[in-house]
């Protein structure tokens, strides 16, 4: 009971007459298995700033439980509670080294969360900004009540037009890292985005960058290219630390952002070096990705070392994690995409001009649909930032070949009479369900062909094969054209589809026609783009049409998805059974009228 003490003492010290019952628990590594310790209940003070902070078990070889101990410290943020409000919830993980071992512990107060975002004119909280369509959402505001926005300008600590302190983005992530709730991950993510409008919109692309964990567009295939063991090497010698104790401190907290911020914490520095800012990270970060050659390891790790040293303790951290490509704090791109439309939202109201709800969700549909058709930030933040207008952004930024759109995914169902169900009053068609890759084959006006993945990667390297096809497969009068397809493993001799398992075996990178080891067939099923006409607002049924007309069938090489239109569910039945039997993963149903791509799967 002494360190339950020592921890009771530690918390409960400074104080206010106001207790608060908090149960403290935590886990302990003994040997090879996890035993959870006996929660602790005490009357605990409000706690300062200062200790909302992470906490992690102290493994030990001795039997008794030792106390937990802070490791990212927060500093104090800005209030984001009206005078007189309710405090904010306070979360306390237990973090160890593995991510299934980490869970809450400590939730102390009546906790509110933001359930609207606050106009330029109006900082005070407003309750419109709740997505009717998520109910859990909506009942955890419901509940907790609103509470006031943080004032944008308040934010702007920096000089206006200045390069944005790395400090202000990872003070935002502790902050979204200290809450579950997407409604204020939203807020703090859009006030964070609106600061830097207010102060330095040029930043506001490199913060996006950050946020997203990337240093380019996907389709751009640029990559840091760096492993643990680089990353390793470059905190000990930025630190003074030797290797084994830092891979030591990473088997024990599992997270090596953890253990960069402890490392920085415990340096002292004889002059204090210029403090990072967002833009000057990314710079670093693409510096790092563009470095090959003879002792391009060597460079890369200086690099990462004059980062560390210019880095706080949570600066650090964030560093380290952001090399590493996982932030590990819930923060997803559709998040960042809805944040950046309530940003341009807000910033775009007028002086005692009242927010709109509908207005600010057709600004996030406008958004994710422009995001989708063209997924490049280089080219929708300064859009967003120049038009003054949202609804004027997808007249800048649209779908054109060399930049892949992103798919629709499908939903499954238990069988036919489901999907007759589900499609009773409109008219759809079914097409074999492809066991192989998605390649969305671009064909530029110059003739020039990339293979692009599900997400977005490019394969065109992977596939030299299949760029070799074009303009072979094509039509006479066909110029350019970007169409979906699915790459399958193909047995030429045998004239027929191989498991997935086969297209695996294919290598990945330094391929060439003449060392291809297995051979692919593309199954063509959709017609996005042709001789410079974007087709993705048109119907599955003119997109299909514009696919048949352009493409040449050569068998084995490039064929069209088998296709059916039916209502007549033992046709369709036996329809699925050939599938099956063509080795497919069977049936995929596509609404022939709506744009909408893929509905679900039938197995």
């Amino acid at each position: 009971m002494g360190n339950q003490r020592d921890i009771a003492s530690f918390f409960a010290g400074g104080t206010s007459s106001k207790k608060v019952g908090i149960d403290v628990g935590w886990s302990l590594r003994r040997s090879s298995r996890v035993a959870a310790a006996p929660a602790l209940t005490r009357a605990f003070s409000d706690w300062p700033a200062r200790w909302r902070s992470y906490f992690r078990t102290d493994s030990s070889a001795h039997s008794s439980a030792r106390p937990i101990v802070p490791l990212f410290v927060r500093q104090d943020v800005p209030p984001t509670v009206a005078a007189g409000a309710s405090k904010r919830q306070k979360t306390t993980r237990v973090e160890s080294s593995s991510e299934d071992e980490i869970e809450d512990v400590v939730e102390a107060s009546t906790g509110a969360v933001p359930a609207g975002l606050a106009a330029p004119a109006a900082p005070a909280a407003s309750a419109g900004s709740m997505d009717e369509a998520d109910a859990d959402a909506k009942s955890d505001a419901e509940e907790s009540g609103a509470i006031q926005m943080t004032s944008v300008d308040a934010l702007v600590t920096w000089t206006k037009g200045d390069p944005v302190p790395f400090s202000v983005l990872t003070e935002a992530f502790e902050r979204i890292a200290d809450t579950t709730k997407r409604l204020e991950i939203q807020a703090i993510l859009t006030e964070t985005f609106r600061a830097i409008i207010r102060g330095s919109p040029a930043e506001l692309l490199p913060t996006v960058y950050m946020c997203t964990n990337r240093v380019s567009p996907a389709h751009e295939g640029v990559e840091l290219g760096l492993g643990d063991a680089t990353l390793i090497k470059a905190l000990a010698q930025a630190t003074g630390r030797k290797e084994s104790v830092i891979k030591g401190d990473l088997d024990e907290y599992g997270d090596l952002g953890v253990v960069a911020a402890q490392s920085r914490g415990r340096q002292k520095q004889m002059f204090k070096p210029k403090p990072l800012t967002v833009s000057g990270v990314l710079n670093t970060f693409r510096e790092i990705a563009s470095s090959e050659g003879a002792k391009s390891q060597d460079r890369k790790i200086k690099l990462i070392i004059k980062l560390l040293a210019a880095a706080s303790e949570n600066e650090a951290g964030y560093v380290m994690r952001a090399l590493q490509g996982k932030l590990r704090i819930g923060l997803a791109e559709q998040t960042v995409l809805i944040a950046l439309a309530h940003a341009k939202y807000f910033e775009g109201l007028g002086d005692g001009e009242e927010e709109a709800k509908e207005a600010r969700e057709a600004a996030v549909a406008i958004v994710k649909s422009v995001y989708s058709e063209c997924p490049s930030y280089d080219l929708l933040i300064p859009a967003l930032l120049e038009e003054q207008d949202i609804a004027a952004v997808p007249g800048r930024v649209h779908f054109s070949p060399g930049i892949p759109v992103k798919p629709m995914l499908a939903k499954p169902t238990n069988g036919v009479a489901e999907v007759l169900e589900k499609f009773s009053d409109q008219p759809f068609t079914c097409e074999y369900k492809y066991d192989g890759e998605r390649a969305q084959i671009h064909v530029l006006d110059d003739g020039s062909v990339k293979i692009y993945s599900r997400n977005s990667e490019d394969n065109t390297g992977k596939y030299p094969d299949i760029a070799a096809m074009f303009p072979g497969v094509l039509q006479e009068g066909v110029k350019s054209i970007v169409m979906d397809a699915e790459a399958v493993a193909y047995d030429p001799e045998k004239n027929k589809i191989l498991p997935f398992q086969a297209l695996s075996k294919r290598a990945r990178k330094s391929v060439t026609v003449d060392n291809v080891t297995v051979q692919v067939c593309v199954y063509a099923f959709d017609c996005l783009y042709l001789n410079g006409e974007a087709l993705l607002k048109k119907s599955l049924t003119e997109r299909r049409e514009a696919l048949y007309q352009a493409v040449r069938h050569t068998a084995g090489k490039m064929e069209l998805a088998t296709a059916k239109t039916s209502h007549d569910v033992e046709e369709l039945s036996n329809f699925l059974d050939e599938s099956v039997e063509h080795g497919t993963e069977g049936l995929i149903v596509k609404t022939l009228v709506r744009c909408c791509l893929f509905v679900c799967f039938v197995w």
